[in-house]
């Protein structure tokens, strides 16, 4: 009885000293130039790296012209249930991307564009993505999950040329439409997909 009073005391202390998970970069938009780079549009003054960022009540623009390639973040978080929020990756004069480590949420006030202009990419990296909101990928766009899965339980996911590129594309619920490319297995309604013959 007294080992066990030992280790729950132990297993106590040792979550009592344990280093605290990181706290959201949280997008406010104060600059007004919806640029994800600019340290003044994030709550800490600080652009995201390896931290989980947060976009709400916003737009935060991922843009080439200025860097194409912004520090990987742990987690990002599009919109809240009720905030609106958009994240814009756009390829202009150079390939734009960003680095999700864990995984992207985009809520239902949530939107996700990945968009370019002439031979460009826009890229979005992550290992797991999960939408309620507005997925809108056009062409040039890639939502990359790795082996990882797209998981739809509400909202649109909307193809204009784009593609999805992940071990398992599952839309439970909402709506999948337009024209573009899903690598991987695709259910629709927990059923197999088949595409149409040309």
């Amino acid at each position: 009885m007294r080992s066990f009073s030992f280790s729950c005391c132990l297993a106590y202390l040792i979550s009592a000293i344990a280093i605290p998970a990181a706290k959201a970069e949280i997008w406010d938009g104060e600059a007004g130039d919806n640029n994800w780079t600019n340290p003044l549009n994030w709550d800490t003054n600080l652009v995201p790296a390896g931290t989980p960022a947060t976009v709400i009540n916003g737009t935060a623009i991922v843009m080439s012209q200025a860097f194409p390639v912004v520090g990987p973040v742990t987690i990002l978080k599009v919109g809240e249930l009720t905030d609106p929020g958009t994240v814009i990756l756009e390829g202009a004069t150079a390939d734009a991307s960003i680095e999700v480590l864990q995984n992207t949420v985009v809520a239902s006030q949530g939107i996700l564009e990945l968009t370019t202009s002439g031979p460009n990419t826009a890229t979005l990296m992550s290992f797991a993505v999960s939408n309620e909101g507005d997925v809108l990928v056009n062409d040039g766009g890639t939502v990359n999950a790795f082996a990882g899965p797209y998981l739809q339980s509400a909202g649109r996911t909307v193809l204009d040329g784009g593609t999805i590129d992940a071990g398992i594309t599952q839309i439970l619920d909402g709506v999948m439409r337009g024209e573009g490319t899903v690598t991987g297995n695709l259910f629709v309604g927990g059923l197999p997909a088949t595409a149409e013959p040309e």
